[in-house]
């Protein structure tokens, strides 16, 4: 994970205890984006200190065991050994509020004259750099090069003055003062009353919108969920943006996190769904008795055309251990979808037990059961689909007589699954 400039702050603090007054030893390029400053003196003997500029984890510490080096130095290595190499560390120290800490040595020129040199490190996600600047802050050269093609802002090149990375009108919460504090509340204030207005008012309220009146654990799963899926949505489009750096593809990178989410959500509350409303049933007739699993559906809808009693749905297979020669069989008409015009067997079963609650059956006497046609309960979970009219008992339904008004209303043989 990148470092913050909070963080920042407490590995500067450690090194600079740590390093000065140490020397540089030697300097070595083992990859492309690391520099390692070897050094002796100082506390804990000799070090080996990792400068890191790779765009996942930029990054500054200590490392134990030595790197396999090229056995041809690059030209930023050999630059630095000519310039640092031999030199006292007077200092580390860190711009305040900046991903970025300055390395301060004590050397000599080609002519033997004492002078300063400033080895800066920008760990910024993929415009992380070093850069080695003279006495007069003026640019000797980088370990990545930025031109104008590259940036039209800031220019890393030898010879140029180095120039600080834009502002960000940030405050230090190091050094702010009670005034600052006062000012930083006013900045965050605005952020933290979007959020609250976010979590506590718009999200509930599009609930409401999308699902209506639910009872009160529906309205919190759903709330819930939504805030899940915000959290991700946000998280999953940041990393892309900070990693790329492109803005568009922070859009796109939004959509289809959106769009998997919406997805990954709905399959896991439809399958939630389902197990919910599977049932243990028990089928009996004459003297034989099958137990199997039953999904209730409110789609079922099939009733006898005279009397008016639900019709359920049975598999071929089950069918065949109830019904014998002496069982009451009818054919009635029924629609369905592809299917306007159909016409199904149904058996008259002696009953039929439908466990509600565990260990709790209802009963049910002189049941009609349909043979399922055209594979509808081939390779499901479940053998019996179960009559809408089954949640009046079953308390599956808010208002208790919801379903049996809705067959009421209906006066049609409706089958969907």
């Amino acid at each position: 994970m990148p470092l913050d400039a909070i963080c920042l702050r407490a590995v500067t603090n450690e090194l600079n205890n740590v390093l000065a007054g140490c020397r540089v030893e030697k300097v070595y390029q083992p990859d492309r984006d690391e520099i390692v400053l070897q050094t002796r003196g100082g506390q804990g003997g000799p070090r080996r200190l990792l400068l890191s500029i790779a765009a996942g984890a930029p990054r500054v510490h200590f490392i134990d065991a030595a790197r396999e080096n090229p056995a041809a130095p690059p030209m930023f290595c050999m630059l630095l050994r000519k310039h640092v190499q031999g030199a006292k560390i007077a200092a580390v120290s860190q711009p305040a509020v900046e991903r970025m800490l300055t390395i301060e040595l004590d050397t000599t020129d080609e002519m033997g004259v004492p002078c300063k040199k400033h080895l800066i490190c920008e760990l910024m996600g993929k415009h992380s750099n070093v850069i080695l600047c003279g006495e007069d802050n003026r640019i000797i050269d980088a370990l990545r090069r930025v031109d104008g093609d590259l940036s039209g802002k800031r220019q890393v090149l030898p010879g140029l003055f180095y120039r600080m990375p834009p502002a960000q009108d940030k405050h230090d919460p190091f050094t702010v003062s009670g005034t600052g504090l006062e000012a930083f509340g006013l900045m965050v204030l605005p952020y933290a009353i979007s959020v609250l207005c976010t979590a506590i008012g718009i999200v509930p309220l599009m609930v409401f919108l999308a699902f209506g009146r639910e009872n009160k654990k529906q309205r919190m799963v759903r709330i819930l969920s939504s805030w899940l899926s915000i959290v991700l949505l946000n998280g999953v489009a940041t990393a892309v943006y900070n990693l790329t750096g492109l803005e568009n593809l922070y859009l796109y990178t939004a959509l289809a996190t959106a769009g998997i989410t919406y997805v990954l959500v709905k399959n896991l509350v439809v399958s939630v769904q389902r197990q919910k409303r599977q049932m243990s049933v028990v089928l009996y007739n004459k003297t034989v008795s099958v137990p199997c699993i039953g999904l209730l559906d409110s789609g079922n809808l099939l009733t006898m055309p005279l009397s008016g009693n639900p019709v359920h749905i049975a598999d071929a297979a089950l069918l065949q251990k109830l019904v014998d020669e002496k069982t009451v069989q009818k054919e009635i008409p029924y629609r369905a979808l592809g299917n306007p015009h159909g016409k199904l067997q149904v058996y008259c079963m002696d009953g039929m037990k439908v466990e509600t609650e565990p260990a709790k059956f209802c009963d049910w006497k002189q049941v009609w059961v349909g043979c399922a046609e055209n594979g509808v309960l081939c390779n499901k979970p479940y053998q019996l689909i179960l009559h809408a009219s089954v949640a009046d008992h079953c308390g599956c339904t808010k208002d208790p007589s919801q379903m049996t008004k809705k067959l009421r209303k209906e006066k049609r043989n409706v089958f969907t699954v």
